[in-house]
């Protein structure tokens, strides 16, 4: 991958590592499962955070898209 590949993909990856952080946190303090569905859907569903991302990636560069795409489908995972 190229310095400017990566460099284009910072932003996405920032937003990734801050979600998954959140995400490991709010997981942490869940107290029931009903606790941890919410935080699925908050997180997976259709309007989730990390599906949010998947819908601008539109917007990146062609040659950036598959390393970012990447990137939050492995979060998702």
């Amino acid at each position: 991958m190229t310095p400017a590949m990566h460099s284009n993909s910072d932003p996405i990856e920032k937003q990734i590592t801050g979600i998954l952080a959140e995400a490991s946190a709010a997981l942490s303090a869940a107290t029931s499962p009903a606790d941890v569905e919410e935080l699925r859907v908050r997180y997976l569903s259709k309007k989730g955070k990390l599906t949010e991302l998947l819908k601008q990636l539109g917007g990146l560069p062609a040659k950036t898209r598959p390393h970012a795409g990447k990137l939050v489908n492995d979060a998702k995972a």
